[in-house]
């Protein structure tokens, strides 16, 4: 116990040096590192999912006891389409999701997590090989701050808390891997950024700026200080080093500003003034002395939990400097490290205007003190935010224009079609609107004859939208046959800022023939919606003349289709005459058909194609098919497992004890299970019910026939290991997929529980059914394949306190003694055998042990671990629990 004693001392000690405070100096006020980078090596592998539906393949807890917050750099990724990763606080479940696109946008950056365990999964899509990810760096938070020297003018900060939506706080990592923060703040309505040059800087070449992370919606830091994340939708990553997105100038006191840009959240898709909806007017005109100056910004504060976190003071303006070739502004108002790179504000009226960024402090005791900010008006800052903003600008185009007939007719539907090209720098802000004209001559202009609209969506950088619409070419063009123009404008109604505004139209040539007729099938319907092999349907139609003139007679078909674009290379099931139609008649057919024998499983479409032997020249030829879908099945009927019926004998429930449940199993399906299927229980923390929530056990459902229902009760033991709170309780028919059924996607059932935590202390599995351990006291591991048993510690009374984890006995004995293997497990303690057999209960009275063995271990007899946690403090052992468990190792 001493060496223990020892250990907690040397850390104490550690910690008060670290918050020492330092001297004040008039200085850049940046703030203090807030964390490391640890170089890390996580590989999932590659993972395979050859089922129909997108599952999870991997999952891996990263933990940093005592971290303030987690930020993962990815070493690589492999994500085909439908395949997703996905990272979660355990600390507040705050989520972010990438696929691959999302990962190269965001260059393998995550946002900043709050606490110390962050949770990985990888999600593999449906029929997709080889998904992988790979990790290596882990930003990690420090538990509490470390304050900047004073720049406070006067005795007191007279700071306030403020909520400014333009203003943000920036995380900084540099290739030192240090980590850093300062503020920064919007100067456009999408992305670009103004913040101070030497927080933007590369410090030397061994401290590159590797990352910049804006953040939004700052909440109070912790009561140790140390910085507590926004949620990952309110984080946004600039777009890298590249001079492109980012000019600075760091010369000291009125030569320092930075202009830089940032990506879309990877989970909105949205920047983050379209987000926040506001930005900074700059204004070069200066205050009169003692004019009252504004600065916001996110300095440190010796209030812990003000520190970081945004707030705001005015003063007065004590004037402007060029000395040196300096653009220096001056102001007598409160600041502190973290506050570099804060917007120095002016109000006119009820306006405000940036007039410069502040960068040094510098201020004290002395009425005549002041902290500086570099002027808005020094020549390389304008061009540094011309340079920038100039590029972040989007560029829309039409790159494209098409007809699906080259010949048209006064009258005549058909569908033109167009591309419109983002060929700027940034994502375009908002959804425009892109129209399609019919000109008399080449130039395409508003003057032209308008035919419809078609909306364009926020186009990312290089996006390109395709888009179609069925349009009618006006009779008034009956006076203009021969050679016309179809013509397409982007952003017709100027809602976009672009970078050119003279290159939004293109067209194509079409010709304008005289009048002729049009048919067109207008209305469709079957006797069936659902279609079987050998199944017999009555199809119905009406077929209309929409032309300008009669038709002739021809012929027209009845088609099954696997799409819903039917032409002759489908099935024909069926054929009448028919017979001339007037110019605005129609004429009415059945038909009776007979499905063939071989039948996908899936959506299938009755057509009717109208003048299939293309008897008349028609003013369109796109519209003569008409489709109605259907449900098409293969050979075999399927049964479709779901709960009927689902009560509680309580939605109270505790940890530890029982919960009585009702439920009814009904098949939904057209066929017999054929078997009899295990029916779960399960207890998890949100609505979609899994074999990796915590599993209470199960009842066999029998063989059922179709609409046939199986009721049962039961009564299930709570797991001790959850904490108290709202829950939801579900129960899931068929849970090990052992019938093989229409639908997958609907066999549970939840209800909301409360759970009151036990207040006992225990230790037990955590039953999970897709891991080695299914229930409290049992788990089985397979050398093959290895395997791990979760364990829980349950002591709510010993927050914070030391726990050791060792098994007693032999191997089966049923009372606890130090054995062969107490010895075993304490050999291995804490290693990849016995993970967390030794450390500290958490905050909420848990620790999490583990057993876990890899695969190609040898094959031994079951035997009985009796498995003792013993809690420490500096006077030794003040308290233990125990358990028996049964442990089974497999081949």
């Amino acid at each position: 116990m001493q060496r223990i004693t020892l250990s907690l001392a040397f850390f104490a000690t550690v910690g008060l040096l670290a918050s020492a405070g330092q001297a004040q100096s008039s200085a850049p006020d940046v703030g203090h590192d807030i964390g490391r980078v640890e170089q890390v090596q996580i590989d999932s592998g590659q993972r395979d999912n050859l089922g129909e539906l997108a599952r999870m393949v991997w999952e891996r807890k990263i933990l940093r006891p005592g971290a303030s917050f987690l930020q993962l750099e990815f070493g690589g990724w492999e994500l085909p389409k439908g395949s997703w990763v996905e990272l979660t606080s355990m600390k507040d479940m705050d989520t972010e999701v990438f696929d691959a696109e999302t990962l190269a946008l965001v260059n393998g950056e995550s946002a900043y997590f709050n606490g110390s365990e962050l949770r990985v999964r990888l999600f593999a899509g449906p029929h997709t090989m080889g998904n992988r990810v790979t990790f290596k760096g882990l930003g990690v938070g420090r538990a509490s701050a470390v304050l900047s020297p004073l720049t406070i003018c006067g005795a007191v900060d007279n700071r306030v808390l403020s909520n400014d939506k333009r203003v943000a706080r920036i995380i900084l990592k540099y290739s030192d891997n240090s980590i850093n923060w300062c503020t920064a703040w919007l100067i456009s309505r999408t992305n670009t950024f103004s913040s101070a040059g030497h927080c933007m800087r590369d410090r030397s070449n061994t401290r590159k700026l590797v990352l910049v992370t804006a953040q939004f919606n700052v909440p109070a830091s912790n009561s140790t200080g140390g910085l507590v994340n926004p949620p990952a939708t309110s984080q946004y990553t600039w777009y890298g080093r590249s001079a492109s997105y980012r000019r600075w100038e760091n010369g000291g006191r009125g030569k320092d500003w930075a202009v830089f840009a940032t990506q879309i959240n990877s989970t909105t898709k949205k920047h983050a003034g379209e987000v926040q909806g506001e930005f900074f007017r700059i204004s070069t005109t200066l205050p009169a002395i003692s004019h009252s100056v504004r600065v916001t910004g996110h300095g440190t504060d010796s209030t812990k939990i003000r520190n970081g976190v945004q707030q705001t003071h005015s003063g007065p303006y004590r004037g402007y400097s060029n000395s040196g070739g300096r653009n220096q502004i001056r102001y007598h108002l409160d600041t502190m490290g973290g506050n570099s790179g804060s917007p120095v504000i002016k109000t006119v009226g009820t306006t405000e205007y940036a007039i410069g960024v502040h960068t040094h402090g510098g201020c004290n005791t002395s009425p005549s003190s002041y902290n500086s900010g570099t002027y808005a008006g020094r020549t390389l800052f304008r061009n540094g935010r011309a340079a920038i903003l100039n590029k972040v600008l989007p560029d829309l185009t039409v790159t494209q224009v098409g007809a699906s007939d080259s010949t048209l007719y006064p009258g005549q539907r058909f569908l033109a079609r167009m591309s419109v090209k983002n060929a700027g720098r940034v994502t375009v802000p908002e959804n425009s609107t892109a129209s399609f004209y019919l000109s008399t001559n080449s130039t395409i202009s508003t003057l032209d004859t308008l035919l419809g609209n078609v909306m364009v969506t926020k186009l990312g950088v290089n996006a390109i939208q395709n888009s179609s619409l069925s349009v009618t070419v006006p009779m008034s063009y009956a006076a203009h046959v021969g050679t016309r123009y179809l013509g397409a404008i982007a952003d017709r109604t100027r809602v976009v800022a672009e970078l050119n505004e003279v290159n939004n139209t293109n067209r194509v040539a079409v010709t304008i023939l005289a009048p002729a007729p049009d048919l067109t099938p207008t209305m469709l319907t079957s006797s069936v919606t659902k279609l079987y092999p050998r199944d017999r349907a009555t199809v119905r139609t009406r077929i209309n003349n929409i032309g300008l003139v009669a038709s002739r007679p021809c012929l027209s078909t009845c088609y099954l289709s696997t799409n819903s674009i039917i032409s002759t290379s489908d099935i024909a099931l069926g054929s009448v005459v028919t017979g001339a139609i007037a110019k605005g008649a129609y004429r009415n057919y059945s038909f009776l058909v007979t499905a063939p024998n071989t039948l996908p499983n899936a959506t299938c479409y009755f057509g009717i194609f109208a003048d299939r032997n293309q008897k008349n020249v028609e003013v369109s030829e796109m519209n003569n098919t008409r489709a109605l879908a259907v449900r098409c099945y293969s050979s075999a009927r399927k049964p479709d497992l779901r709960i009927a019926s689902m009560s509680l004998g309580s939605s109270n429930i505790t940890g530890g004890g029982t919960v009585s449940v009702s439920v009814g199993v009904r098949n939904y399906g057209t066929a017999s299970t054929g078997r009899p299927s295990p029916t779960g229980i399960f207890l998890s923390s949100n609505t979609t019910i899994s074999t990796v929530d915590y599993y209470l056990g199960s009842v066999m459902t029998g063989t059922l026939a179709p609409n046939a229902v199986h009721s049962f009760r039961t009564t299930q033991t709570v797991p001790a290991c959850p904490l108290s709170g709202n829950y939801y309780l579900g129960v899931f028919a068929d849970f090990t997929n052992v019938i093989a059924e229409s639908q997958e996607l609907n066999n549970t059932r939840v209800l909301p529980v409360r759970l009151r935590a036990t207040s006992s202390t225990l230790v037990q599995w955590r039953p999970i059914y897709n891991s080695a351990a299914t229930n409290e006291v049992s788990a089985s591991i397979s050398t093959t394949r290895g395997g791990t048993a979760n364990m829980c510690v349950i002591a709510p009374r010993r927050r914070g306190e030391l726990y050791l984890a060792v098994w007693g006995g032999n191997g089966s004995s049923t009372n606890w003694s130090y054995g062969s293997l107490s010895a075993f497990s304490l050999s291995l303690l804490n290693g990849p055998i016995f993970p967390a057999w030794f450390g500290t209960v958490d905050l909420n009275g848990r620790a999490y042990p583990r057993l876990q063995l890899p695969a190609g271990g040898p094959v031994v007899p079951p035997f009985l671990a009796n498995t003792r946690v013993f809690f420490l403090n500096n006077q030794g052992v003040h308290g233990w629990t125990s358990n028996r468990h049964y442990v089974r190792i497999t081949r």
